[in-house]
């Protein structure tokens, strides 16, 4: 095995996760960003879905942000970016990023689809609402805990701040986010990070 990787993605997608955990890993990669890929012929022999990201290791491929993430976290582990499967810790991350894509990105995205994405006579803008109120609870929750953390699994910064990272940055660009001080915080202190692809 070589492996050789090249990830599929779009500038601003969900891709942004994996190609910012191949950069704090140090990895060789080739980066495909077309977001004309999208529901492609092309596309659909890597997902079936027609959906971006994906990645390939040796022409195998591997799709969705989150399984991609933890799989080149375990794969290529020298920098000990997400904990050992069986520990506590590792139950968090799966804990928090379980958290995030059920409490928080399911309502961004329908947001998104129903602002934007579907077509005029699909949209349904009584859902915003309800969306709206699930989302301050996620956040809500999420800057309790980083009150006293600054980071969400132990005293380092680990795959996990990227996957949730990715969903905490695209709630602040879609509601205000001045009542979460301490998301701001721990923010800032992604953003500053040099491979950061918030």
């Amino acid at each position: 095995m070589n492996n050789q990787l090249i990830l599929y993605g779009a500038e601003g997608s969900r891709s942004n996760r994996c190609k910012w955990t191949l950069e704090e890993l140090e990895l060789k990669f080739q980066l495909i960003d077309d977001v004309k890929l999208i529901g492609s012929p092309e596309l659909r022999k890597l997902n079936p879905a027609g959906k971006l990201p994906v990645l390939t290791i040796d022409k195998v491929p591997i799709f969705e942000s989150v399984a991609i993430c933890n799989f080149l976290c375990d794969r290529f582990n020298e920098k000990s970016l997400i904990a050992n499967v069986g520990t506590i810790e590792r139950g968090r991350h799966d804990q928090w990023c379980s958290f995030v894509l059920t409490e928080l990105e399911a309502y961004l995205w329908s947001n998104a689809k129903h602002n934007k994405l579907y077509p005029k006579d699909k949209r349904c803008p009584n859902v915003i609402e309800p969306n709206n109120i699930e989302i301050q609870k996620a956040l809500t929750i999420l800057d309790d805990f980083l009150k006293t953390n600054s980071f969400l699994v132990g005293s380092e910064f680990s795959v996990t701040d990227i996957i949730a990272g990715f969903t905490i940055n695209w709630a602040a660009k879609s509601i205000s986010m001045t009542k979460f001080i301490n998301i701001q915080k721990y923010l800032d202190s992604l953003l500053s990070r040099k491979h950061c692809a918030l």
